[in-house]
């Protein structure tokens, strides 16, 4: 039995909650964990100084995105920034961090200047540059730690991710580290983070000081994640259909402009494509106008004459 609450939480009960972490993780989002966990921290601290691309930003805010809340603008407007704003942006970022390891301070603000990055975005990136001290400003995170704080809510407390909102997390979570690292686990903040994840999905209740680890099996849920792209891939099959039918409209309204000029070049190719019944009316109509104008005149003279003599 166990209290898991950031003050109270064991060696053992945070070692088991982590290792619980993959189970809750889809399939589709286990790549992206890679990449934010393990290959983007080895890409910045192989550079030096230090920065990020273009494109490693944008795979972290793409495993954002479907990691926690989905917010479809933001990965539209952090594409927005230009390449070398990145790397510059970034590179300053990790400097001034470097030096005063204060992820809450003025490393933040120089991130939050990129289009799309707030406290909760640039935090992501100040965490991949120091995978043990930076913490992510994660909704389970926050929650977590701040669970007692205002007394409604649990995990499903509303937060309004400012960059206060973040000191009050970082400086709970690095009271975490020490502690449990007095009890001989050094625990990384990347750590905290997963357990803080597995908490979350499994809406245990921190009030609770008999919670059975053994009763928290991690059963595999159908996250959000999942549903999220479904939607997606949906409304990329419907808006490419979209655009196929009004490319269809768009090449019938020009058959339709090419047939109404008959004398045309264009018109004559496609009467000669189209079915032969179209081109019938044309030959019949003309026709009748060359037999009427030579034999009408003919016959009606006489004929009249001859009546009008008998009369």
């Amino acid at each position: 039995m166990a209290n898991l609450q950031y003050t109270n939480i064991t060696p053992h009960a945070f070692d088991t909650l982590l290792s619980r972490y993959p189970s809750h993780i889809a399939p589709p989002l286990a790549t992206l964990d890679v990449h934010r966990y393990t290959a983007i921290p080895r890409l910045v601290a192989s550079r030096t100084p230090p920065y990020l691309k273009h494109v490693d930003l944008l795979q972290l805010v793409t495993w954002k995105l479907k990691h926690g809340t989905f917010r479809p603008r933001l990965l539209a407007l952090v594409e927005s920034n230009a390449a070398d704003v990145v790397e510059e942006t970034t590179r300053r970022a990790f400097g001034v961090y470097a030096e005063s390891k204060d992820a809450g301070g003025e490393a933040l603000k120089i991130l939050c200047g990129l289009r799309g990055v707030g406290p909760a975005t640039a935090s992501l990136v100040l965490s991949v540059g120091d995978p043990v001290g930076g913490v992510f400003f994660s909704d389970e995170v926050f929650r977590w730690v701040c669970w007692r704080d205002s007394g409604e809510g649990e995990w499903e407390r509303k937060i309004k991710y400012t960059a206060a909102e973040y000191r009050v997390l970082a400086k709970r979570v690095k009271e975490l580290r020490e502690r449990l690292g007095g009890l001989g686990r050094e625990v990384r903040a990347d750590e905290v983070e997963r357990v803080a994840y597995v908490l979350a999905r499994m809406g245990v209740d921190l009030d609770a000081d008999d919670v059975d680890l053994t009763d928290l099996k991690g059963e595999e849920e159908v996250v959000e994640e999942e549903e999220e792209e479904m939607k997606e891939d949906k409304k990329m099959e419907e808006d490419k259909k979209v655009k196929e039918d009004e490319k269809v409209k768009v090449e019938v309204k020009a058959d339709q402009k090419t047939e109404v000029a008959p004398g045309s070049k264009k018109a004559k190719a496609v009467s000669k494509k189209g079915p032969a019944p179209k081109t019938e009316p044309k030959k019949s109509a003309a026709k009748p106008r060359k037999l009427t104008t030579k034999r009408s005149p003919e016959p009606l003279e006489p004929r009249n004459l001859r009546k009008r003599v008998k009369r």
